[in-house]
């Protein structure tokens, strides 16, 4: 009589090591969820950021007065160090005002969250802007 015991654990072992396989398999093939708490507190932040330069009018004076340098400063006073930060300024027909870079050094992550903010001129002829703020947690190396 021939035994039979190492053919069946030679089968286990190749069954077993099938199953570990095609689970990583089947694991690596889903897509990485993105966080949606990460996006939700950029979008408060960026939001709470724009509220907090426009409170007092101070926005739309800087952007009428094209003073990128100040508005780039009000910015990373206001923004923590761990965000990157891109503001674009348009006017109503979606042309790019600022003609400077206002950034803190650009966006390297790719979890890049977008927050537009209708702003209004206080000056005697009415303008008004739209402004696009970009926010990314910074990449630590």
């Amino acid at each position: 009589m021939l035994d039979r015991k190492g053919q069946m654990k030679t089968i286990e072992a190749f069954l077993a090591a099938s199953i570990i396989f095609l689970g990583l398999l089947i694991a690596g093939a889903f897509p990485k969820v993105i966080n949606q708490d990460d996006r939700t507190t950029l979008s408060a932040l960026g939001m709470h950021v724009l509220l907090a330069l426009d409170a007092n009018g101070s926005l739309g004076e800087l952007i009428d007065q094209r003073n990128w340098t100040n508005l780039n400063e009000h910015l990373e006073i206001l923004m923590p160090i761990s965000i990157s930060y891109n503001l674009t300024v348009f006017d109503q027909d979606m042309n790019q005002i600022n003609t400077d870079v206002i950034s803190n050094g650009g966006l390297a992550n790719t979890d890049i969250e977008s927050i537009q903010y209708v702003c209004a001129s206080r000056n005697s002829q009415f303008r008004c802007y739209i402004v696009r703020l970009e926010l990314a947690y910074a990449r630590v190396n």
